[in-house]
């Protein structure tokens, strides 16, 4: 995992895979959304939701598998954007 992934994760609380448990990928990128202010690149939603799958069944899959899943799901909402002036 990369410094900055372990980074985004202290952001939203989580200080060791035990605190991942029950929580989805939608929930981990939404927080992350909301702690950063802006719009995390949409491959983060597909890596979050990968670990997210390995918490929960402890079976590794790749990252891509999930974006299948993230075009059939709706995707998490975005926050109002701001005006430009």
């Amino acid at each position: 995992m990369t410094p900055a992934m372990l980074q985004n994760f202290r952001r939203i609380g989580i200080q060791a895979p035990s605190d991942l448990r029950g929580r989805s990928g939608d929930d981990l990128y939404a927080g992350l959304q909301r702690t950063h202010g802006e719009i995390p690149h949409h491959s983060v939603l597909y890596v979050l939701r990968a670990i997210a799958h390995f918490v929960r069944t402890g079976e590794r899959r790749d990252w891509r598998e999930f974006v299948d899943i993230g075009h059939k799901r709706q995707q998490p909402p975005r926050p109002p954007r701001r005006p430009r002036y």
